[in-house]
């Protein structure tokens, strides 16, 4: 039995363009622009659009209503009560735990989900934030992330056991979190 080879053609590749050109390149490009048209082309100077004077009006109105709506009383308050005293608590726990117990929580969490590289850095990143003088700041932030991530987990595992289970479901949820996914923030 005898086979058939295709006839080989060498294909040749491009020669590539350093990256300090290239980088040279953009950054001689954006003089230029910013050169020939002033500063005339950024947000803050052109005009506004309809659709973002619509929005503006929403939230003007959200604004002037937060307190006498109904959707606002009755609801969204609420939700917006409930984070707020959820947030507080993980602020407490993390001000009781004091920097020597959040930062041996965080190389622990590390260790146990990576590896003693992982857990060797957080231990840095977190004294980091201590000797830079950040500390404040970064358990604010890491207290909004808990509650983000925890909230998120709350509602999406059951959002996603749900889509799993009932297709009619999962056929309406698809388009919603496909558009929230290309959604800006």
């Amino acid at each position: 039995m005898t086979t058939a080879t295709a006839p080989t053609r060498s294909i040749t590749i491009p020669h590539r363009v350093d990256r300090r050109w290239a980088l040279a390149a953009v950054v001689i490009g954006w003089i230029v622009i910013c050169a020939l048209f002033n500063g005339q082309l950024n947000m803050a100077t052109g005009g506004s659009t309809t659709v973002q004077d619509w929005l503006k009006s929403v939230v003007e109105w959200a604004d002037a209503n937060r307190d006498s709506s109904p959707i606002f009383v009755y609801f969204i308050n609420y939700i917006g009560d409930f984070i707020g005293w959820y947030i507080d608590q993980v602020a407490w726990v993390i001000a009781n735990l004091g920097w020597t117990g959040v930062t041996a929580v965080a190389v622990a969490v590390a260790m146990v989900f990576a590896n003693w590289k992982i857990a060797v850095l957080t231990g840095v990143g977190f004294i980091g934030f201590g000797v830079l003088g950040v500390w404040d700041e970064s358990m604010l932030t890491l207290g909004f992330i808990v509650v983000a991530v925890s909230l998120s987990l709350l509602i999406g595992i059951p959002l996603g056991i749900l889509a799993g289970i009932s297709d009619r479901f999962n056929r309406w949820v698809t388009p919603v979190l496909d558009f929230m996914q290309i959604m800006p923030t």
